[in-house]
């Protein structure tokens, strides 16, 4: 058998350790990490009183906030427990989930002062919630205020039976004008239950309409019946529409689903909540774009009607809680088609002029932060301005092209990023190979915030998820001194999987730390078949260096080998044991996914993109493409074609982001600047 020294490095001649328990953040000892797995475990069992008897004989009483935490999240406690808990742990991550069962545990006879101020910084997300916030409001002599409560609730928040005949028999004025609005927002919603009960309440012949939907969203038969019923006045419902073409699609009328979404883009009225058509439309634009027909594609990608001057539309018709994840959506949405529009126009139909006003509104958005997004993300603005230069080259603005390309190249721990560096030979930025200084002082600050000391007490017991979670959400609230600091702490106790979660949280706050993003465990000096730096961009991309990791699909490990596929490598390199054991244990995880990985660089020839989206999707899936794909030309745009071609989204993300990773680690191992030459790995 193969031995691996796994937790060290040598790098550049200088021998590295990740420094294991040695920070003055003790880990917890072996009784500790025994009794905080066996609370957690019996907290997930729904034993409360074991849970807290466990967490009760660890030295850090932090594990009993845990547990509390735990029980408030499963909705299992009386309201003040809820109240006191936000007010000594209100920085605690998965609080809204808390706060949502702390909503449910109202009894009524709380003082309505205290129920106001338990609101005050948020919205109910819940109608019983929001049925109790009202409640105190009148209570205070405030019913304007309990009427806004009501009608905001009504627009889309969750109601029971019981509390949505409540809310309607005592607030008649502010919920019956509002439930037409409610039953059209549950079906855009996909809530077909909560949608179906509101039926008695309409007149007839909107009924009709309500009823053709309800059964149009359940995917059942001899819909033209129920659609034939429909009045007049309501048959170009645009809930109707996108329903009609859900269901077509859903039952293989892929042509006539196509035609209705294209003849409904024609404006923002026809199309009703555009936000809601667009995942839909990207997908078929897609598909459209790879069958060839690229005028159609790039008619649906385009006519997407999410913004109006500019301004993206409000989404006030949902209630309050629920805008911020639709906001998000509509935002990314938007730059996903307006890339893909742009795409089409210049590679599909040779229109670099129509292109350019696609590829300018989304350099636009990305470079506008906002509350939502206080910065975009390296791949978003690397691919801005890398396409933005592609565009403006081929319309012979060369000047313009080579402003846009530097705007790109700034962003060189991306793809596009890496690719407009190349195109310009930009230099090269010395936080490829910079290490990063850490605060001590600020380190030892960190370790006395119980939600750091309850990520160590996760990472101990194993329970990595949580461990990640923890330190992630402590990581949204600091500069880049104090997410160094959390970094190193992770490190230090060998939370690698964490350190790469606070260092993506950096990076989406603007902060960028290489040390962190791109950690480095011990594989530089390991006899593997493959190249440290390739096999760590899988891992990282797989994993972000789990090594529990388990996927929905049964995959496992750091480098997420199937056990089929696992026990034929095992065999070959002589490694025994039950195969779930191995593929879990490092060490024989990396070298069974090394091992597979040349396999695959040896089937498709050494074409790193083949090889790399046949790890991801598996061999068979890429033979299947490369069928009707073909395989990519030896030039660079010929390759990236092939790559944005790739049916699934997932792996198309997975390839730019392993090649994008190589790239950086191959500096990071180096330790020297080099030109950025990412055209030769692909």
């Amino acid at each position: 058998m193969i031995s691996l020294p796994f937790w060290r490095v040598v790098v550049g001649g200088a021998l590295l350790f990740l420094l294991v328990c040695t920070s003055s953040l003790a880990s917890p000892s072996t009784q500790d990490t025994r009794n905080f797995k066996l609370a957690f475990e019996s907290a997930s069992k729904g034993k409360w009183e074991e849970a807290y008897a466990y967490a009760k004989q660890v030295s850090d009483l932090v594990a009993v906030d845990v547990v509390q935490w735990l029980h408030l999240r499963a909705g299992i406690d009386d309201w003040q427990a809820y109240q006191t808990f936000l007010e000594e742990n209100g920085d605690w991550p998965g609080l809204k989930i808390l706060r949502r069962s702390g909503e449910k545990s109202f009894s009524g006879d709380e003082n309505p002062n205290q129920v106001v101020d338990y609101f005050s910084d948020y919205y109910p997300q819940d109608g019983f919630g929001a049925v109790r916030h009202a409640e105190a409001l009148k209570d205070l002599q405030r019913p304007r205020e309990a009427s806004r409560v009501i009608r905001n609730a009504i627009l889309s928040l969750p109601f029971s039976d019981d509390d949505l005949k409540y809310v309607i028999q005592y607030y008649p004025g502010e919920t019956i004008p509002l439930l037409e609005s409610r039953l059209d927002n549950l079906l855009w919603l996909d809530r077909i239950d909560e949608a179906e009960i509101l039926l008695p309440y309409l007149k007839q012949d909107q009924q009709a309409l309500y009823k053709a939907r309800i059964s149009l969203d359940a995917m059942k038969e001899g819909v033209n019946d129920l659609i034939n019923r429909i009045p007049q006045e309501y048959i170009s419902d645009p809930g109707l529409a996108y329903d009609r073409i859900l269901w077509r699609d859903h039952h293989g009328h892929y042509l006539s689903a196509l035609q209705l979404l294209l003849e409904q883009s024609s404006s923002v009225n026809d199309l009703g909540k555009p936000v809601f058509w667009a995942s839909k439309r990207y997908r078929l634009a897609h598909e459209l774009m790879r069958d060839g027909q690229n005028q159609f594609a790039y008619d649906i990608a385009s006519k997407h009607f999410l913004t109006k001057n500019d301004t993206f539309h409000s989404l006030d018709w949902l209630s309050k809680s629920d805008i911020p994840t639709w906001e998000k959506k509509q935002r990314n949405s938007y730059l996903d088609l307006e890339w893909l529009a742009g795409y089409i126009a210049l590679r599909k139909l040779n229109d670099p002029q129509r292109a350019l006003g696609h590829f300018y509104n989304y350099y636009q958005e990305v470079i506008r932060p906002s509350y939502s997004y206080p910065s975009y993300s390296p791949v978003r603005l690397g691919r801005a301005g890398y396409w933005l230069g592609v565009a403006h080259e081929s319309a012979g603005n060369n000047e313009d092209a080579r402003i846009a390309y530097q705007f790109g190249a700034r962003f060189q721990t991306s793809f596009y990023g890496q690719l407009s560096a190349e195109k310009i030979n930009y230099p090269t930025s010395k936080t490829l190979i910079s290490r990063e200084p850490v605060n001590n002082r600020v380190v030892k600050m960190l370790q006395r915030e119980k939600v750091v000391r309850a990520a160590v007490l996760f990472h101990s017991a194993g329970i990595e998820p949580y461990a990640g979670w923890f330190l992630a959400h402590q990581a949204e609230k600091l500069d880049r001194e104090e997410l160094a600091a959390l970094a190193q702490i992770a490190q230090t106790h060998g939370a690698n999987f964490s350190t790469v979660k606070i260092a993506k949280q950096g990076t989406r706050q603007g902060d960028m730390i290489l040390d962190y993003l791109y950690p480095i465990p011990d594989l530089a000096t390991q006899n593997l078949p493959t190249k440290p730096e390739v096999t760590l961009s899988i891992i990282r991309q797989e994993t972000e260096f789990r090594p529990q990791a388990v996927s929905h699909k049964g995959a496992l490990g750091l480098m997420q080998v199937l056990p089929n596929t696992g026990e034929e490598i095992a065999d070959d390199l002589g490694i025994r044991g039950p195969i779930k054991e191995v593929l879990l244990d490092q060490e024989y995880n990396v070298q069974i996914g090394s091992a597979y990985l040349q396999v695959l660089f040896e089937e498709f020839n050494g074409v790193n993109v083949l090889v790399y989206a046949a790890y991801n999707a598996g061999p068979g899936r890429l033979n299947g493409w490369l069928k009707t794909l073909g395989k990519p030309g030896e030039s660079t745009h010929s390759i990236i074609d092939w790559i944005e071609h790739i049916p699934y989204s997932e792996t198309r993300n997975y390839v730019m982001r392993v090649l994008e990773s190589i790239t950086v680690y191959q500096h990071r191992f180096s330790e020297r600047i080099s030109p950025i030459r990412i055209s030769s790995l692909l």
